[in-house]
């Protein structure tokens, strides 16, 4: 249910006010062989309902020419509440099995607050527009997840408890933007972000983006060509440091590391070059880029049982790069009739050295350790001697490994009918899947890794994501347009998974 109102009362005052109700149930049932060493069994039942109620408001007013300030106030409120019950079978073992019930609460209110100052000049006889702005955001999000399950396999087990989180910052950016013969444009800024708690890290984040508009520049004249343009864009990201914290407990837990949890700084850059063209008055288009980031996020990574079940956080290099590729056309567009269709691809390439705990605890003097990117805790003197004459076991992403995804879409018009229907493809998923079922990206070498403990799973698909259908109503006496549409999701899917 949406509700919109816009209103413009005076030359230099807008004003409105948005609201969006969206209840979701969702009933169930899956039935399903698992290949792997046991011949495993899963049926599984589940039950969700989600209640999202968001609500933002605006004002914008233009005292001068040229200035201008807009203020919005944003509130989403999420419900949902999921029930899941499990049971599984492994075949090729005698009398085992396992069941359990599940069930989830979550809830989600958030507030968004977004102020923007702009001011903008022409110069130099109207060939230089000059824009300077100042953003302010502050953002306050507030969930809580709480869980119960009951779990049945040589024993009956119960198990529960509850994850909040409270986020809490505020955003500086100030921006500066000239453009010259409206084909050439520069823009550069520089985003603060600053927490109002201090477990959290501040960072600043500049940016610096440039394109060339050739049709403006150069091919003005130019009756096939409606669109040609090229931009290049680079920003950066860096967490700043924490204080340090006293982590040095006495007795049987032993720290490794002068931060607390979740105060090690990440960082990371993003690059991307790409163009558009269109012809004919934009009725066939296609736009392309490549792009290429680099970040040092913090991974969270169990150790292993003899450590006691404890943590080990450490920041590890993640690489993606690939291309993306756009393309539409207006392939019949007659008086009572119209077709369109687009299409896009994009090729992701990841690489990760990600080492799993036993690997570090082997090949890394504790003593010597870095500890201004890694984090302990809760390792004791006789874990560390265990782990120590463990043998090196890694678990890396350390080639470039490629994922193909796209969709394309296509929308037909009759008169007053209209349906869409939108597809969605996969090509060259690599998963890794542990006998429980969990999932992780992998790469093609496994050596090393016990073959009984997991397997690599290639997913390629195809799915009928989205389809529409719908008649609309135009020129009504006080009404703009009136249109009923009957929507499906999920229409088809086909995957083919190839397992070794």
């Amino acid at each position: 249910i949406h509700l919109n109102v816009d209103i413009k009362p005076l030359k230099w005052l807008n004003a409105g006010i948005h609201a969006n109700f969206s209840p979701t149930n969702v009933d169930a049932s899956s039935n399903y062989d698992v290949i792997d060493m046991f011949n495993t069994h899963v049926e599984s039942q589940q039950a969700v309902s989600d209640k999202i109620f968001n609500i933002d408001g605006y004002l914008t007013i233009n005292p001068v020419k040229g200035l201008s300030n807009t203020f919005r106030l944003s509130r989403i409120k999420e419900d949902l509440d999921l029930d899941r019950s499990t049971s599984i079978v492994y075949r090729k073992l005698v009398n085992s099995s396992y069941y359990d019930d599940y069930n989830e609460t979550f809830y989600n209110h958030s507030t968004y607050l977004d102020n923007k100052l702009t001011y903008r000049i022409n110069t130099f006889s109207q060939k230089v527009d000059i824009t300077a702005s100042l953003s302010y955001n502050r953002i306050k999000w507030d969930t809580k997840t709480t869980y119960s399950k009951l779990a049945i396999s040589d024993y009956p087990s119960q198990s529960g408890g509850y994850t909040k989180i409270n986020i809490d910052f505020e955003s500086w950016t100030p921006d500066l933007t000239f453009n010259v013969w409206n084909a050439i444009t520069l823009q550069t800024g520089l985003r603060f972000d600053n927490p109002f708690k201090t477990e959290n890290l501040s960072s600043k984040s500049p940016y610096v983006f440039f394109a060339l508009n050739f049709k403006n520049l150069l091919l003005e004249k130019a009756k096939r060509i409606s669109t040609l343009s090229f931009n290049v864009s680079y920003s950066e990201y860096n967490q700043g440091e924490s204080n340090p914290v006293n982590n040095n407990f006495t007795g049987f837990f032993w720290s490794l590391n002068k931060y607390g949890l979740k105060d090690i700084p990440e960082s990371g850059n993003s690059f991307s070059v790409g163009g558009n063209i269109g012809l004919w008055g934009d009725r066939i288009q296609l736009n392309a880029d490549w792009y290429s980031t680099t970040s040092n996020e913090l991974f969270t990574i169990n150790m292993p049982y003899g450590s006691g079940f404890y943590t080990i956080q450490t920041l590890r290099p993640v690489i993606n790069k690939g291309w993306r590729v756009w393309a539409g056309a207006k392939v019949i567009n007659a008086i009572n009739f119209a077709w369109s269709t687009g299409l896009n691809i994009n090729q992701n390439d990841s690489k990760n050295d990600f080492p799993n705990v036993n690997y570090i605890a082997a090949s890394e003097n504790f003593d010597n350790y870095d500890r201004t990117k890694n984090f302990f805790t809760g390792v004791n003197y006789q874990s560390l001697a265990q782990l120590n004459q463990m043998k090196p076991q890694r678990i890396e992403m350390n080639k470039y490994q490629g994922v193909v995804t796209g969709g394309f879409t296509n929308t037909f018009n009759y008169r007053n009918f209209s349906l869409t229907v939108n597809t969605a493809f996969t090509t060259n998923r690599k998963l890794f899947t542990y006998p429980n079922n969990e999932l992780y990206w992998r790469k093609d070498d496994l050596s090393g890794f016990p073959a009984d403990a997991g397997q690599v799973i290639y997913l390629n698909s195809i799915s009928i994501s989205n389809a529409s259908f719908g008649y609309t109503i135009s020129k009504l006496k006080f009404i703009n347009s009136l249109g009923v549409f009957l929507v499906a999701r999920n229409l088809f899917t086909y995957e083919n998974y190839e397992a070794y």
